[in-house]
């Protein structure tokens, strides 16, 4: 029995009440189980027109390429035509004699654990103009926070280099892998007019309005890890069927389903705040784990969010969408929705009990190619300063204990949560700030 056959009229209700608060212009959810399909929405497509958000209604990939670059990896993979044990040197003769080339396999770059220090994304010179030469100039320079296959650190150019060994190995553009080995086979044509892409949004703290941004889109470079590409929920909820392997067709190999979440490298233990996103436990070759049952991959673009999620166990299959960057909305939903069609949205274990000794934390660390870190402990409280593209301070955390002895996290950037842990051979703890790893420097 379908578990979309219980009362799930609660949805509507919950995105209608989440619009009217004010925290996104528009969202959406759509469900799967057991060859059943269920859509709500509320709110507008663009906050400035009286479109509705629509199951049709068009939502920008982002990052949710990474997760078709992953499972265009592991089909290749399945068929013998690439090896994720190999180098990245065999593959990509620019990197041979360094180490990185040496050193880095196609796993650590599908698991998020090849360590070097990529380049800052959020310069807008490297998310618009970025090139293949200069990110191989980068990597010779043998920069790295971390042993291979240590610590997760969710790096952009990682999917971008797996894009380059597969088009090497294949002749085949990424676009036309993904075409021929997922979203053909699984029945998703992106050439469909039906539907219109939701704008991205940002919001205007003075006014408290959500204001849509202009089309900026990103160069050929992150065609393999940042998409502008668009899919309706409808399709989007048909992808998220076939990385769960449990789509009516069965598209995917068996061995690229199972080792989308088989586990490569848990998360260290973290502490945010009421808006912090969820921040997953443990990482596969394409998928996060979000609890003991719970898998997926978030897409994010500068003014949308969205969510594919999916229960190993009762084979529930879920998507949500915003058309505004909040990350701590679209987990509320993810957990909210789980709790509605019955499915238990308990949390993943911890990795790790949060008892930090704030006086062996205290140093300075270093991030990707730009970013910087003070943790100093004063009077109780641990602080940690972070600096980008070398200038002051920017970002500020401070951790203190509470009357239970608990620890709790305060930030001027609410979404972000602060986690440490030991890896590889560094005497002192590296340190996660969100999803980015940073390590110390003595």
């Amino acid at each position: 029995m379908s578990v979309l056959n219980k009362d799930i009229t609660q949805l509507p209700n919950l995105l209608t009440e989440v619009v009217r608060l004010g925290a996104v212009p528009g969202a959406c959810i759509a469900l799967s189980h057991h060859g059943k399909r269920a859509f709500a929405t509320a709110g507008t497509a663009i906050s400035t027109d009286a479109i509705p958000m629509t199951p049709n209604t068009r939502i920008q990939l982002g990052c949710i390429a990474k997760l078709m670059t992953a499972i265009v990896t592991l089909e290749l993979a399945s068929q013998g035509r690439l090896d994720l044990d190999a180098s990245l040197e065999h593959y990509l003769p620019e990197l041979r004699g360094t180490g990185l080339g040496r050193t880095r396999q196609l796993r650590h770059l599908l698991s998020h654990t090849t360590g070097y220090r990529g380049p800052p994304i959020g310069n807008p010179a490297v998310r618009y103009y970025y090139n293949w030469t200069r990110l191989v100039e980068l990597l010779r320079m043998d920069e790295a926070l971390f042993e291979a296959g240590t610590f997760f650190n969710y790096e952009h150019t990682e999917s971008a280099l797996l894009g380059e060994v597969i088009e090497r190995a294949t002749g085949s553009g990424i676009h036309e892998l993904y075409e021929a080995l997922v979203l053909g086979p699984l029945g998703i044509d992106e050439r469909r007019i039906s539907g219109l892409p939701m704008a991205e949004h940002s919001y205007e703290s003075t006014t408290g309005h959500f204001i849509p941004l202009r089309a900026a889109p990103k160069c050929e470079f992150w065609r393999a890890s940042l998409s502008d590409a668009t899919l309706s929920l409808s399709d989007l909820l048909t992808l998220a069927e076939g990385a769960a392997g449990i789509d009516p067709r069965r598209v995917l190999h068996l061995d690229t389903v199972r080792m989308l979440t088989q586990l490569q490298i848990r998360l260290p233990a973290s502490l945010g705040g009421t808006m912090q996103e969820q921040i997953p436990s443990s990482f596969g070759f394409g998928c996060a784990q979000y609890g003991p049952y719970i898998f997926g991959h978030n897409g994010s673009a500068r003014g949308q969010t969205c969510a594919l999620r999916y229960d190993s166990q009762s084979e529930l299959v879920m998507v949500v969408a915003l058309n505004a960057w909040r990350p701590h909305v679209r987990d509320m939903l993810c957990r909210k929705t789980l709790g509605i069609v019955g499915v238990a949205a308990v949390p993943a274990a911890d990795n790790g009990p949060l008892n930090w000794d704030f006086v062996q934390l205290t140093g300075e660390y270093v991030g990707c190619f730009g970013s910087s870190a003070e943790v100093r402990h004063e009077n109780g409280t641990l602080i940690c300063a972070i600096r980008t593209d070398g200038r002051r301070e920017q970002t500020r955390l401070t951790v203190t204990r509470n009357a239970s002895d608990e620890l709790e996290l305060q930030s001027d950037v609410p979404q972000i949560s602060l986690g440490f842990s030991s890896a590889g051979t560094h005497a002192a703890p590296l340190m996660m700030v969100g999803l980015n790893a940073f390590r110390p420097t003595r």
